[in-house]
């Protein structure tokens, strides 16, 4: 997605990965991506999962 692509430019100091989701978790259902997992000191802050997350759009 271009605007985390952005977001990674602007914020450098935070790491920013992406994966191909079978890779990490076998059978992960299409209809759950785009998936954007939120780390603070290994412990999970936020998730956002599925297109209804970003708006119904994805770029």
């Amino acid at each position: 997605m271009q605007c985390l692509e952005d977001l990674a430019t602007k914020y450098s100091a935070t790491k920013f990965v992406k994966i191909i989701s079978t890779y990490c978790i076998p059978n992960y259902p299409d209809h759950n991506l785009p998936t954007l997992l939120v780390y603070n000191n290994g412990t999970v802050k936020a998730n956002h999962i599925g297109l209804r997350n970003f708006g119904w759009r994805c770029t």
